[in-house]
């Protein structure tokens, strides 16, 4: 029979985005693990709140895991809501169908539009100059196809890769990374070019912003932060993305930015492959390493948060 390996869950909580400690979530199953640190405007103070948020459903039939990596006053809330909105719709559609019953990357684009439109209609969360990224990837076995596919839903600069050993056969500590997604930033030209079609500019330090307003962001995809919304400068459109399992995947990484501006993909992968399968372990580590990072680096620390999910055939 089927080994259950159930985790539920979203975070971090109010009381945990205001500790100083490492917030860790994981399962008996050892599928999973998540780990998130709020960061210090100093070497040594503490910034009030974490404003990142993860969140996890790991069922048989179904997987959905993903942070969010809030910015701007009220950013804590703006991520601490997307991920509770989004926790919700996979509840209901575990209760009413079992599993998504539409097409995942049709289901992904729908929570999507659904999440924001829902926090341009909570009054009770500021989003004038306060927002939020979001990487996302719903795993799901494709009976017609045979195969396993990861889903990948994102906007803004955060970021998910798959961690893969060289062939299926291959034993060792050797991880190689896999991008998932591309980061929407001034680094792309691309959205460069629409944020100047729609009428807005990227300042010398990558900001985007128009002249309507003081308000800028270093992305040019968000959630909230209404003040650069305006005629799509900054676009809430998800880009997603489909990628068929292979045999030789371990496992799939989604982390904010307090990760991957200190830290390279292949460095992360090198970590997880010491660690494998203590998800946990490798999670911790990276944090650890690129916390020590920022504080001789930048002298401050920002909110970091991974989330590490298996992709073995063993754990399906």
């Amino acid at each position: 029979s089927a080994l259950c390996r159930c985790a539920v869950g979203f975070g971090p909580s109010i009381e945990d985005r205001a500790s100083n400690k490492l917030v860790i979530e994981d399962n008996d199953a050892a599928t999973f693990a998540s780990v998130s640190l709020k960061g210090k405007s100093t070497t040594r103070k503490f910034k009030p709140f974490n404003q990142d948020s993860y969140f996890y459903h790991i069922l048989d039939n179904f997987r959905l895991i993903g942070v969010c990596d809030g910015h701007g006053p009220k950013g804590h809330h703006v991520s601490a809501h997307i991920a509770q909105q989004i926790s919700a719709l996979a509840d209901a559609a575990q209760r009413e169908n079992g599993s998504v019953d539409v097409e995942p990357s049709e289901w992904l684009h729908d929570v999507v539009d659904h999440t924001t439109n829902e926090i341009a209609q909570a009054s009770h969360i500021e989003t004038k100059r306060s927002g939020s990224t979001l990487v996302c990837s719903v795993l799901q076995f494709d009976a017609t196809r045979d195969q396993h596919i990861l889903y990948t839903a994102n906007i803004g600069d955060s970021r998910a890769i798959v961690c893969c050993r060289p062939s299926a056969s291959s034993t060792g500590q050797l991880l190689s990374p896999k991008q998932l997604n591309v980061e929407h930033s001034a680094k792309c030209a691309t959205e460069v070019q629409r944020v100047y079609a729609n009428g807005g500019y990227v300042d010398a330090r990558g900001y985007v912003s128009h002249n309507a307003t003081s308000y800028g962001i270093n992305m040019t995809r968000s959630l909230g932060d209404d003040d650069i919304h305006y005629n799509e400068i900054v676009s809430s459109q998800p880009d997603i993305m489909e990628y068929v399992v292979q045999p030789n995947d371990v496992c799939v990484v989604h982390a904010t930015d307090g990760i991957w501006d200190v830290m390279g993909n292949q460095e992360v992968a090198a970590i997880i492959a010491n660690y494998a399968p203590n998800w946990k372990a490798a999670a911790v580590e990276i944090v650890r390493q690129c916390e020590e990072r920022w504080r001789s680096y930048a002298g401050r620390v920002d909110d970091i948060t991974i989330t590490i999910i298996a992709l073995d055939a063993a754990n399906f």
